[in-house]
């Protein structure tokens, strides 16, 4: 630990300044309304049966941390004098500066410092340097009274807002669903570079034949969702962030608080199967092993909220009642120490679920952006078709930044749809596909983390990305949606008014090297930047981007589960940051397409710790697909150290159309793209063979 000058504090002291902590809080509470003392009351608790520690003093200047806040102490005699003293608090990365600021008449009054007690939150870890000012009325200049230097680690388990820090990219979020966007100090940063400056989710469907949508898009001035459950009074101070650590202690005090978040809907691992959570060590070796009940831990750090979409209508941008949506959000990333691969990236779990009696009908789901890369006017978006995501990025050094990073958004884990010719057979002329007498033609995936089982929903299949769109700050024609048709035809894949996208005429982006007629228009900036090929954004703005999927049906009490990621990586240049943010979101991918378990070897043979005992072949994904798909195979350790491996594919009639593996391979897990473009629609098989085992999958190719 850090040592600082005059670390060392007696124990009356501090003593007394708990003891001014209880009076000064008694003082305050007796002003509150009947559910803020209640909030008091519930984190007082919190705090007194931590143990508070002094972490470093200078003169009179102290600085305490109870419960995950930084309680920062002036204590001096000061003389009878009348008058009032405000603070003002600046918040600066590593920094924070407070004035004292009195209104005596007469600066030469009263000339002495004032007691006083000032908590500071939402903090992440770090050092921090912290410089105490007075101004005194009268007088042109602050008085310097004082600076203290402390170390802080956040340990909070329940929080308000919360700072994810397990990595380089550190994301806020708040306990309604607005993620970066929480107050000056709490953003989306990478180093020294804030990259996201808002971000969150939008839907938008039909009840009874009404079109409605709701969202948090808190840069667009939409925040429909309040916090808790359906029904709940939004400042029950139970409705919180719910945070857990893989180095928290096992059964420890962020196990037990899940308790609290189990009553709210929050997942855990029922070990002993009794479908109570209740975290004992039942074998008392200090750790958890299964038949144990644990939390749903997935990530190095795991962040989990509810909300709904209860803000009334006269509240909102939209005029839109609620709908009774509940959500179920879970924050989680992972530590370079653990996952290297997947330093920038935090992934989000949605559990949307509709609590009315209604259907809601063709709903689609949005991943919204702000991107303030440095600079928030020089930015510039894309999307990659291929690998299923969005970005953006700066071109050339940022005035803020620098060599600027760049920011993907990714949904992962689309909703599940049920289409009849597509992903089943309707035997039965029902349409509904109905196990036993129709015929499955798809299957769709429900990854839930490690310690959770894939689930393989037969029948269906995930609803692929139907748009990807930009638009702007405050602009007259790409601006942000004023109501529910607008915010509509942007999910569309529409210009907010309603009008087709033609790449050819489009003032904001070009098309170079590729006829710009046979540009998809719903996949704005589909090119490659680094290539200057394909369309490309050309104007720089203060960019919003939204990446969309539908149409899906939510039915009531029917939960749909939704996984989005953001990632952030950083290159030579700001043009290679584009790159190798990609290469960081494919090892996102890979790492979802796992359950969350390992990152995909790949076809490079990247070094990997964790080997399977089995060979395996997976279902190529996406299925059906147009034009190119991911097949994921598992090659099992053996006695020999290698193997020679092929993955061929055949179409209907048995012929080999090509080879997309023939070499020798170690134990380990492997994917590899095909790319059909030249290949016409139709069924297709893929082999894989090695050694003694060999086994075939079909897949459809629908253009």
């Amino acid at each position: 630990m850090k040592k600082f000058a005059n670390q060392s504090i007696n124990q009356s002291i501090n003593q007394s300044i708990n003891q001014a902590f209880l009076i000064y809080s008694l003082k305050i509470y007796k002003n509150w309304s009947r559910v803020m003392r209640k909030h008091f009351l519930f984190l007082l608790l919190f705090s007194t049966i931590l143990t508070s520690q002094i972490k470093a003093g200078v003169d009179s200047l102290y600085v305490e941390i109870k419960n995950d806040t930084v309680f920062v102490w002036n204590v001096n005699v000061w003389e009878q004098c009348d008058f009032k003293l405000n603070y003002i608090t600046y918040m600066g990365k590593s920094s924070i500066t407070i004035y004292q600021i009195d209104t005596v008449s007469e600066a030469t009054t009263c000339f002495s410092y004032h007691d006083f007690c000032m908590p500071i939150s939402n903090l992440y870890s770090g050092e921090y340097t912290l410089e105490l000012y007075r101004i005194s009325r009268g007088e042109s200049t602050e008085r310097f009274i004082g600076s203290i230097q402390f170390e802080y680690t956040n340990t909070a388990y329940v929080a308000e807002n919360f700072l994810l820090d397990v990595n380089r990219f550190k994301l806020a979020l708040d306990n309604k669903g607005v993620i970066a966007d929480v107050n000056s100090n709490l953003r989306g940063d990478f180093d020294e570079s804030t990259v996201l400056f808002s971000g969150g989710f939008g839907l938008s469907g039909y009840a009874n034949g009404e079109l409605w949508t709701n969202a948090v898009m808190s840069a667009s001035r939409i925040e429909d969702y309040q916090p808790g459950k359906v029904g709940s009074e939004p400042q029950d101070p139970f409705n919180l962030n719910y945070i857990l650590r893989s180095s928290d202690t096992d059964f420890g005090n962020s196990w037990q608080s899940w308790k609290k978040a189990v009553e709210l809907g929050a997942k855990f691992i029922d070990g002993d199967n009794n479908g109570i959570y209740n975290p004992i060590d039942l074998n008392e070796n200090g750790i958890w092993n299964e038949g144990e009940d644990r939390p749903d831990l997935i990530g190095d750090m795991t962040a989990w909220s509810v909300f709904n979409d209860g803000v009334e209508a006269e509240f909102r941008r939209f005029d839109v009642s609620p709908k009774n949506i509940e959500v179920r959000q879970t924050v989680f990333g992972y530590s370079p120490n653990t996952h290297k691969e997947l330093d920038g990236v935090y992934f989000i779990r949605y559990i949307i679920e509709n609590k009315s009696s209604e259907q809601h009908d063709s709903v689609y789901f949005s991943h919204f952006a702000d991107p303030d890369i440095g600079d928030p006017y020089n930015d510039l978006v894309g999307c990659d078709t291929t690998l299923k995501v969005g970005f953006s990025y700066n071109n050339g050094l940022d005035d803020v930044s620098g060599n600027s990073p760049a920011l993907i958004t990714a949904i992962l884990q689309r909703p599940l749809v049920y289409i009849v010719g597509e992903t089943f057979t309707d035997n039965n002329n029902n349409g509904i596909f109905d196990i036993g007498i129709d015929t499955p033609l798809d299957t769709a995936n429900i990854n839930n983390g490690k310690y959770f089982p894939e689930q393989k929903i037969v029948g269906a299949k995930n609803q692929e990305i139907t748009s990807f769109m930009q638009y702007m700050h405050s602009h007259p024609t790409m601006g942000d949606p004023n109501d529910k048709v607008e915010m509509r035809n942007y999910q569309l894949g529409l210009t907010k008014i309603g009008g087709i996208i033609n790449p050819c005429e489009w003032e904001y982006g070009e098309v170079f090297g590729f006829d710009c007629n046979g540009v998809d228009p719903n996949f704005m900036y589909s090119g490659d930047p680094n290539k200057n090929i394909g369309w490309l954004n050309t104007s720089k703005n203060d960019q919003r981007m939204m990446q969309n999927t539908g149409p899906f049906t939510l039915k009531p009490n029917e939960p749909v589960e939704i996984i989005v990621a953001y990632v952030v990586g950083r290159g030579n240049t700001s043009l290679e940051s584009v790159d190798v943010t990609k290469k960081i979101a494919k090892d996102a991918i890979g790492f979802y397409s796992t359950n969350f378990n390992y990152v995909p070897v790949g076809v490079k043979d990247k070094p990997q710790s964790q080997l399977p005992t089995e060979y395996s072949l997976s279902q190529n994904y996406p299925n059906p697909f147009n034009p190119s798909t991911t097949i994921r195979y598992e090659i099992g350790e053996t006695r020999q150290e290698t193997q020679n491996v092929k993955l061929i594919v055949y179409n209907m009639l048995g012929q080999e159309i090509a080879i997309l593996v023939n070499k020798v391979q170690k134990a380990g897990n492997y994917e590899v793209n095909f790319d059909a473009s030249n290949f016409s629609s139709g069924i297709y098989y893929y082999q894989l063979i090695s050694g003694n085992f060999a086994t075939v999958k079909k897949m459809i190719l629908l253009k």
